[in-house]
């Protein structure tokens, strides 16, 4: 579905459940000539999905967002400012249920803070 409009460049493990990835942004994807013609934005359920996806390789699991406690969107990601977003993220429990805290930001600047529980599908 999002095939193009972004990579995974790196994902380390900085501790036990502790992580950090770096995600390359293509600029040219057509999505962002819809959202917003002339003024470039990452939807946020964009977002989302790729924080999903870091974490999906980070525990080689297919997982699922089953419960959101918190989610804030505190800016916004402009592809013509920077290509690049770095997403540091925790895990505690199993699988089954997966509680996670990350952070995304754009360079210094954080565009998104969440903590959720995520499930694994079968």
């Amino acid at each position: 579905m999002l095939t193009g409009l972004y990579d995974i460049k790196d994902l380390t493990s900085l501790k036990v459940d502790t992580y950090s990835a770096q995600v390359s942004i293509n600029p040219e994807d057509p999505i962002f000539s819809g959202h917003f013609p002339g003024q470039p934005v990452l939807p946020g359920v964009c977002t989302l999905a790729i924080l999903k996806d870091c974490i999906c390789k980070a525990t080689q699991k297919r997982l699922v967002y089953c419960e959101m406690a918190q989610c804030k969107f505190i800016g916004m990601v402009d592809p013509s400012l920077s290509c690049t977003l770095n997403i540091d993220f925790t895990l505690v429990g199993t699988v089954e249920k997966l509680t996670v805290n990350a952070t995304v930001s754009e360079g210094e600047r954080v565009v998104m803070k969440i903590k959720a529980v995520m499930a694994e599908v079968f």
